[in-house]
C-alpha cells in the first residue's frame, strides 16, 4: 500500500511530524513502512510554459525552433527541441536556464546548429515521472500539460513532484490499513490527534432514494441469488457523464499510489477505492441490455471476456454480475469488456458491494488475476463503507465529469447474511491486561487507549478490578479476542514502554528431556550410516496421502487415505485404509491442502528435487511431527516419526562408474532394514518383520514392524509405479513410531565380565521358497535349538543369494549360529547333534534343503 502524505494531510494534521518520523512510529506500532519515497528526483525550475510559435531549424530537418512564454502577454524564450509533439499553444514543462533535472543535470544555454537554446522543453521521462504508468501518448515526445494549467507555475507543485510516499507493507489482518481513510485513523491514534473529517462526512446524502431499494433507479433493478457470497450490493445510475481525461491533482494522486490514470470515471472509482478501502465498478448503463443486475453462480460452459481482453471459461465456483442474460463482469476481480467505460459513455451504473472474500480468491487464483479490488474483498472490506463510498464516487464524478444520480441507490441488502460482520463487543478486565503485559496501567490509561482508536467502550466493576466491554467497529475485523485487546492496547502505548523482566521460573539443572536425547541417538545413528537430515513441509498434496501407508500412532494399525472416499477397507495383513487426513480450508498453493500423516511424501519430495538437479543417488532422514484426527471437534495427535528413504545406486557403484543400476548396484530392503534394527538395537527392542502388503510399496518387499505384540512401523521398497512417478531408481523406506519406540525402549546395556569358555561359530546355507520370511526361519532355529545340548547364543543372518544358479523359486539364505555353555567347554559332539537339530527343523517346516546336499545344490 501506498500512501501520499499530501493525501492523508487532508483527513489529519501532520505539522509538527516529518515522514521519517511518522515511518518510524507506524513500523513501531507494527504498522510496517518499508520505505519512505520522495517524488521528486531533484526537479528544480521547471515551470508551465506555453509555446507560441514554431517554426523550422533553418540548418537541421529534425530540429524545431519553439517560441515559448511564461506570462501571458510576457517575455518570450527560444527554444531547440526535436519533438514531433510540439505544437502551438500547447503548454509543456519549461526549464528555464539554471533549472536541473533527475541526474543533476543543470540547464544551460546551448547552441544547435548556429541558434542558441534558452532552456528545455521536458518529456515525462526527463521529468523522472512514472512513465510505465502514463497512456502511450503521455510517454512520447513532450509531456503536454492540460490547457488550463497557470503559467509560470511551479511543475514540480502542479504534478504533486513535492509529495512524499510511505510505502506500507501490512500483515493480512491489517486490512482496515488498505485504505487512505484506515491509516489516517492509525496515525490519528498514535498521535492523538482528531481526524480533518469522517468518511460520513465526505460522503454527501443521496439526493433522492436513500436507503436501497430492489426495485427503484431510473429503470434499474438489482436481485442477488446467493447472498452468502454478496450480502450487500448496492448501485447508482449516473448519467450526463462527460469521459475524459482526469484532472492534474487526482491524477497525481492515482500515480502516488502506483495506479494508472485512464480517464474521469475509472479514474474516480480507483480514487475512492483508494480512499474508503471500498472497491467499486463502473458499467457502461447503455451497454447493459435488460436494465437489470443479477449477482450469481456461473454456470457451466459461461465465458467473459474481461477488461485485459482475455476470455475466461467460467465455473460454478466464479460469483459474476450479470445483466440478466450473460456475465458482465467477475464479481470482485475485474469488469467485462461487454460493458466497459470508453469515451463515448453517457451514463453508469456504478456498483459497490460487500462480497465473500473466500469466493474472490479462490476466482483470482484460479485466473492469476489478482487486482487492487479483489486484494481488498479478500482481506475483508468495511460494510459499514459501502454505502458511504457509492455515496462519495457519486458526487466526485458530478464535480469532475458533469455527472448527476438519477433515481436512487439500488440494491440488496441480506440481514441474515450480513450478522457475521456486525460490530463485535470483547469484555476484557483491567486485571487480566496488566498480567498479560506484566504492566501496571490504570483503568484511565486503558480507556484512553480505546478512545483514541475510537471502540466504544463501558466500564463495570469486577471480582478483580475494572472490566472493560469494548465494541470493536466493523472496520477492525482482526480485532475479536481479549487478545487483541490486549495487542492494540500494547501498540498505542508502545512496546518500548512495557518494562523487560526476566520470567520467574523455578530454578533447574540443564538438560535435554529423554525424548529430545532419543531423537538426537537416532539422528546421530542415521547420520553414522551416511544418512543427510531433511526438513519437509507439514503441509503435503492430498494425492500424496492416498498413495502411501499412514501409521496411526494412536492404534498403531497401518493404512491409506484421506477420506470416506477410500471406503474405510482393510487390506492384504490386516492394514486399514481410509483414515481421514486433515485437509486446510483455505490452501495457499494446490499441492499443499493436507497437514501430513507421514513423513514420506515430504521425503520424495526432497528425492525428486535432488533427481531433477541431476543428483543420481541419496539418502534422507526426517524426525518430524504427523497429524492424526482424533474425531469431531477435537484437536488432532501430533506424534513424532522418524523416517527415511534410499533411492539410486549404492556410492561403490557410482565410483565404479556404473550406468546401469543393477540389482546388485543400486539400495534395495535390506538396507532400509539394517538401518531400522540398528535403530531397533539402539534402544534395545526385539521385533519380528512380518510381511505386509501396503498401499504405494512393492507387494513383495515389504514389512510391518512389530514387538510386543504392536505396530512399530513399517519398512519396504516402493512400488515400481511410484518410483516411476518420482523418477527415482529403486527407492526404499522405512517410517517409525518414536512414541512406541520410546515405550519400549529396553534398560540401558549392562556391562560384565568377558564369557569364561570359548564359544563354537558354525554356518549353515538352505535353498528355501522364495516367499518363506527370514524371521520364521530364524524362529524355526531358535525353537529347534532350544533344550539341546549346546545353548545357542546368537543366531544372525549373514547372506542372501538369489543369482545366477539358485534353483528356480529359491534363493539361499546363509545363517551364522554362535553356541556357547556358561560352565563348561562345549565338545565337537554336542555343537553337531544341535546344528543337525537345527537343520531337520528347519527342513521340516518350510521344505528347504541344506546347499551342497541333494539335486538342488545349484551353483553359487
Amino acid at each position: 500500500m501506498r500512501v501520499s502524505w499530501a493525501w492523508l494531510s487532508d483527513w489529519i494534521d501532520l505539522s509538527g511530524v516529518t515522514p521519517e518520523e511518522l515511518a518510524e512510529r507506524l513500523t513501531a506500532a507494527g504498522v510496517a513502512v518499508e520505505a519512505v519515497h520522495r517524488r521528486n528526483p531533484g526537479v528544480a525550475g521547471v515551470v508551465v510554459g506555453r509555446v507560441v510559435d514554431v517554426r523550422p531549424h533553418p540548418e537541421a530537418d529534425r530540429l524545431k525552433i519553439a517560441v515559448v512564454e511564461t506570462a501571458a502577454g510576457g517575455p518570450t524564450r527560444v527554444v531547440v527541441t526535436g519533438a514531433p509533439n510540439v505544437a502551438v499553444g500547447g503548454r509543456y514543462p519549461y526549464a528555464t536556464v539554471g533549472a536541473r533535472l533527475p541526474g543533476g543535470v543543470e540547464i544551460r544555454p546551448q547552441a544547435f546548429r548556429g541558434v542558441t537554446s534558452e532552456g528545455m522543453l521536458c518529456s515525462a521521462e526527463e521529468l523522472g515521472l512514472e512513465t510505465p504508468l502514463l497512456p502511450p501518448e503521455a510517454r512520447e515526445g513532450l509531456y503536454r500539460l492540460p490547457d488550463e494549467a497557470p503559467l509560470g507555475a511551479d511543475v514540480v507543485s502542479l504534478l504533486g513532484l513535492d509529495d512524499v510516499v510511505l510505502e506500507l507493507d501490512l500483515t493480512p489482518n491489517r486490512a482496515d490499513c488498505l485504505s487512505i481513510v484506515g491509516v489516517a485513523r492509525e496515525v490519528a491514534a498514535l498521535l492523538d490527534r482528531p481526524l480533518r473529517a469522517t468518511e460520513v462526512e465526505r460522503a454527501p446524502e443521496p439526493g433522492e432514494g436513500g436507503s436501497p431499494s430492489p426495485t427503484t433507479g431510473a429503470a434499474f433493478s438489482v436481485a442477488v441469488l446467493d447472498p452468502a457470497l454478496a450480502p450487500l450490493y448496492l448501485g447508482q445510475v449516473v448519467d450526463g457523464l462527460s469521459v475524459r481525461p482526469s484532472p492534474l491533482w487526482l491524477q497525481n494522486r492515482l500515480l502516488a499510489a502506483g495506479i494508472r490514470p485512464i480517464n474521469t470515471v475509472v479514474d474516480v472509482t480507483n480514487y475512492v477505492m483508494l480512499e474508503y478501502g471500498q472497491p467499486l465498478h463502473a458499467f457502461d448503463a447503455d451497454r447493459v441490455g435488460t436494465g437489470r443486475i443479477v449477482v450469481r453462480r456461473a454456470t457451466a460452459g459461461e465465458t467473459l471476456v474481461t477488461l485485459d481482453g482475455r476470455e475466461r471459461a467460467l465455473s460454478p465456483d466464479d460469483l459474476v454480475i450479470t445483466d440478466g442474460a450473460r456475465p458482465i463482469g467477475l464479481a470482485g476481480v475485474m469488469g467485462g469488456e461487454n460493458t466497459e467505460v470508453v469515451p463515448s459513455t453517457r451514463r453508469v451504473f456504478l456498483e459497490s458491494a460487500l462480497f465473500d472474500g473466500t469466493a474472490i480468491r479462490r476466482t483470482a487464483v484460479r485466473f492469476d488475476l489478482r487486482s487492487e479490488a479483489s486484494r481488498r474483498f479478500e482481506k475483508g472490506v468495511d460494510p459499514e463503507r459501502v454505502e458511504l463510498a457509492l455515496r462519495r464516487a457519486t458526487a466526485l464524478l458530478g464535480r469532475l465529469a458533469g455527472g448527476r444520480p438519477v433515481g436512487g441507490i439500488v440494491g440488496v441488502r441480506d440481514e441474515a447474511a450480513l450478522r457475521r460482520y456486525r460490530p463485535r463487543t470483547v469484555r476484557l478486565s483491567l486485571d487480566r491486561l496488566n498480567r498479560r503485559l506484566g504492566t501496571a496501567l490504570d483503568r484511565a490509561a486503558v480507556e484512553d487507549v480505546f478512545r483514541r482508536l475510537q471502540f466504544s467502550t463501558a466500564v463495570e466493576e469486577g471480582p478483580a478490578g475494572p472490566v472493560f466491554r469494548v465494541t470493536v467497529p466493523t472496520r477492525r475485523m482482526d480485532v475479536a479476542l481479549q487478545e487483541d485487546l490486549i495487542e492494540e492496547v500494547a501498540r498505542l502505548i508502545g512496546y518500548e514502554r512495557i518494562p523487560s523482566t526476566v520470567p520467574h521460573l523455578p530454578e533447574t539443572v540443564g538438560g535435554r528431556t529423554s525424548r529430545r536425547e532419543a531423537e538426537r541417538a537416532i539422528a546421530r545413528l542415521l547420520q553414522g550410516l551416511g544418512l543427510s537430515e531433511a526438513r519437509t513441509y507439514v503441509l503435503v498434496d492430498g494425492e500424496a496421502v492416498r498413495r502411501f501407508p499412514i501409521f496411526d500412532a494412536e492404534d498403531g494399525r497401518v493404512g491409506t487415505g484421506v477420506g470416506a472416499s477410500d471406503g474405510g477397507e482393510t487390506g492384504a495383513g490386516g492394514q486399514r485404509s481410509g483414515a481421514e487426513a486433515l485437509a486446510v480450508l483455505q490452501p495457499m498453493h494446490e499441492g499443499r491442502t493436507h497437514l501430513r500423516r507421514s513423513l514420506l511424501p515430504g521425503l520424495l519430495e526432497v528425492a525428486a528435487h535432488n533427481r531433477r538437479h541431476q543428483v543420481e543417488s541419496g539418502r534422507f532422514f526426517e524426525i518430524g511431527k504427523v497429524f492424526h484426527p482424533r474425531g469431531s471437534g477435537a484437536l488432532p495427535a501430533e506424534p513424532v516419526h522418524v523416517a527415511a528413504l534410499w533411492f539410486g545406486l549404492r556410492p561403490k557403484a557410482v565410483a565404479s562408474g556404473s550406468a546401469v543400476a543393477g540389482r546388485g548396484g543400486a539400495y534395495d530392503f535390506y538396507a532400509a532394514k539394517g538401518a531400522v534394527e540398528a535403530i531397533l538395537e539402539r534402544f534395545g527392542i526385539a521385533a519380528r518383520f512380518v510381511p505386509a502388503a501396503l498401499p504405494g510399496l512393492h507387494p513383495g518387499r515389504t514389512a510391518r514392524i512389530e514387538a510386543d505384540g504392536a505396530v512399530l512401523g513399517w519398512v519396504g521398497e516402493l512400488h515400481p509405479a511410484a518410483a516411476k512417478a518420482y523418477e527415482l531408481i529403486r527407492p526404499v523406506a522405512f517410517e517409525l513410531s518414536l512414541d512406541r519406540l520410546l515405550a519400549r525402549r529396553r534398560p540401558a546395556i549392562a556391562y560384565g565380565a568377558p564369557p569364561r569358555y570359548p564359544g563354537v561359530r558354525r554356518d549353515v546355507s538352505f535353498w528355501i521358497d522364495r516367499a518363506v520370511p527370514h524371521e520364521a526361519v530364524l524362529e524355526t532355529i531358535r525353537q529347534a535349538a532350544a533344550g539341546g545340548p549346546a545353548p545357542l547364543e546368537e543366531a544372525a543372518l549373514f547372506d542372501v543369494y538369489e543369482g545366477p544358479g539358485a534353483p528356480e523359486g529359491r534363493r539361499s539364505l546363509a545363517y551364522a549360529l554362535v553356541f556357547r555353555h556358561p560352565e563348561r567347554t562345549l565338545a565337537e559332539a554336542d555343537v553337531d547333534e544341535s546344528v543337525r537339530a537345527i537343520v531337520a527343523a528347519v527342513e521340516a517346516a518350510h521344505g528347504a534343503r541344506l546347499r551342497g546336499e541333494g539335486p538342488e545344490q545349484g551353483k553359487a
